[in-house]
């Protein structure tokens, strides 16, 4: 199963960028050679950190499973995580890490609720659980 981010965030957030491609780039690694889902291909968790001035501009889309268009091909998970934009700006490196690992796994309950053929969201959440503690 792969999992990605999209970003959709205020300019001056480089950091956040940085951070959320290195756990991308690691995450998929890990979960390389796991296996969740016959439906589920992808995970997609669209990473959303705007001014306060613009936020309420923008209104969060309901999580949803995309099935797949072609039979060779699995289908993909999109959920939003919004962050909170003053708090990554100032959050130290460390910190940042733990408050984005943190937010991932709020999504959890959101995702659970999908209704998703065979996808073993236990065993996905105990996966990733595992994974961002120790990383």
């Amino acid at each position: 199963m792969k999992f990605n981010f999209t970003m959709e965030t205020s300019l001056g957030l480089g950091k956040l960028s940085f951070l959320a491609n290195s756990i991308e780039k690691s995450l998929n690694e890990y979960l390389q050679l796991s296996f969740f889902s016959q439906d589920v291909g992808q995970l997609v968790l669209s990473i959303i950190c705007l001014e306060p001035r613009i936020e309420p501009f923008f209104k969060s889309r309901k999580a949803k499973f995309q099935k797949a268009k072609e039979m060779d091909e699995k289908g993909v998970i999109y959920c939003d995580l919004k962050l909170d934009y003053m708090k990554v700006l100032n959050a130290p490196d460390n910190e940042l890490q733990e408050y984005l690992k943190s937010e991932i796994l709020n999504t959890l309950p959101v995702i659970s609720k999908i209704k998703i053929g065979d996808f073993d969201i236990v065993t996905f959440e105990e996966t990733l659980r595992t994974y961002l503690e120790k990383n």
